[in-house]
């Protein structure tokens, strides 16, 4: 679960998410800063709920979180490639999918971490368990980061070329 949460997240962040263009008419492109920002909020926000919320989602419902936090990837990508399909409201639509993609990804690292060291009996299992979900955790960033390069590449190809000042 922890590979898959940060495997989607870096397949789309900070690649495809800083590339999503702002359909106003400011010349300054704040549309990255923004984004960038919600992202950070919506990352802590979630890191900070899996605390309170432990108690209430049990492990299949963690895992379909997990699994449902892929229908985020093509719906950030769509935004990049096509600005103006979702109207005048597209900036609020990507700050809200940003918003839900780093929400998430707050919430579903940190309960799969906090369960996954309940699985194992206290002591030395405990130790082995952590190892593995460290490094669960660094090979989701490894795939995550090797599948941003493709996708990266191939949004660039298709998105609208940037309008000068």
């Amino acid at each position: 679960g922890v590979m898959s949460v940060f495997w989607v997240t870096l397949a789309v962040f900070p690649g495809v998410v800083t590339r999503i263009p702002s359909v106003g008419t400011d010349a300054r492109n704040w549309m990255p800063v923004v984004l960038i920002a919600t992202f950070n909020v919506g990352d802590l926000a979630g890191r900070y709920t899996a605390g309170v919320v432990d108690a209430f989602v049990s492990a299949k419902t963690l895992g379909l979180m997990i699994v449902l936090r892929t229908c985020l990837v093509p719906l950030l990508i769509f935004q990049q490639i096509r600005p103006g399909r979702f109207g005048d409201t597209h900036d609020a639509q990507a700050v809200c999918a940003v918003l839900v993609l780093a929400g998430s990804n707050g919430l579903c690292a940190s309960l799969t971490l906090i369960k996954g060291q309940r699985l194992v009996l206290p002591g030395q299992q405990t130790e082995t368990a952590s190892t593995i979900l460290a490094l669960t955790m660094c090979l989701g960033l490894v795939l995550g980061a090797l599948t941003a390069l493709p996708i990266s590449s191939l949004t660039a190809q298709f998105s609208p070329a940037p309008s000068l000042p």
